[in-house]
């Protein structure tokens, strides 16, 4: 029995619930991860390599999406990670948005479902609403640059050796790592 079994399960035991008390229609729910697949130097495999069978003896692979990298890296593998957004009342399902987002988007998309406003100069981000409730907002959403930074480095090492390295920025078309 694994992690993402237990996480299913439980957030189906959740929804579920929410149905029963008739809560779905007022209640927004949020589900992503912190980071892509471990791989191999968290003790697990990278993509395509065995990892278990299932109940029925088949194979289960470990799959990353074809990305490069895994936790741990800034490469699209090790950052990029599903965000997935459900308000039966307010957001229609089963659509998929392709504009770049990041968690610093979270606190202004859901201030803007609770209809409360942030002070713009003390808060990073960007309300992605307009997004999930319309599907041509994409057609002229503003690109922007991502930064991430892996600040991970030896004990002892100088911060000045280390600053520039396992970092990336990327926009909506491109990314730039250095993995150095």
């Amino acid at each position: 029995y694994g992690m993402i079994e237990n996480i299913d399960e439980n957030v189906g035991r959740m929804i579920k619930q929410l149905a029963e008390w008739r809560l779905l229609e007022n209640t927004v729910i949020l589900f992503m991860t912190d980071n892509g697949m471990p791989g191999k130097t968290y003790g697990l495999a990278e993509e395509g390599t065995r990892i278990g069978q299932d109940e029925h003896g088949a194979p289960m692979l470990a799959y990353n999406a074809g990305m490069r990298g895994y936790k741990g890296s800034v490469h699209e593998g090790g950052v990029r990670v599903p965000f997935l957004v459900r308000w039966d009342g307010r957001i229609k399902p089963g659509r998929d948005i392709d504009r770049i987002a990041d968690h610093i988007d979270i606190l202004p998309t859901l201030a803007a479902l609770a209809g409360a406003e942030l002070p713009s100069d003390q808060v990073d981000g960007r309300n992605n609403l307009p997004l999930l409730e319309d599907p041509g907002a994409a057609d002229h959403w503003k690109d922007r640059f991502l930064f991430s930074h892996r600040a991970n480095w030896p004990e002892g090492q100088n911060l000045e050796q280390a600053q520039w390295k396992n970092a990336a920025v990327r926009n909506q078309r491109f990314r730039l790592v250095n993995n150095d």
